[in-house]
């Protein structure tokens, strides 16, 4: 099943982000979906600015793959407002086609593919949902 998602980081004087994609369960538990190789379609970097590094990439996994989606960062004076995504997602090839913006602070990555969301832990953990902010 197709998956994208762009990931990576970056930082500026005060201001830093970071987007990590994990699997969740199964034999690849833990591991970042770039480690797996077979499973990459197709990578686009951007290479626009040299103190940032951020990879968009087209994965075909297989139907059920969990994934974690991690998005973390600081923005403003001396980073004090804070931005954070945690978010587990399954594939499912009956799922309609979600297309989301991870907010990490200094850049907004994207997310797509047929799947539905298993768990918000910065919701369970903080009792507001992500997109009202933090």
């Amino acid at each position: 099943m197709k998956f994208v998602v762009e990931t990576g980081s970056g930082s500026h004087s005060t201001s830093s982000a970071l987007v990590q994609a994990k699997f969740v369960r199964g034999q690849f538990d833990g591991q970042f979906l770039y480690q797996q190789k077979q499973f990459q379609v197709k990578t686009e970097w951007d290479t626009s600015k040299t103190n940032e590094k951020w990879v968009t990439t087209e994965y075909n996994l297989p139907e059920g793959t969990q994934i974690a989606v991690i998005g973390k960062g600081r923005t403003g004076a001396c980073g004090v407002d804070k931005h954070e995504f945690h978010r587990v997602y399954r594939l499912e090839s009956g799922a309609d086609v979600l297309d989301e913006t991870v907010d990490c602070g200094l850049r907004d990555c994207m997310l797509k593919g047929r799947m539905v969301l298993v768990r918000d832990l910065v919701a369970e953990r903080t009792g507001v949902t992500t997109d009202e902010g933090f």
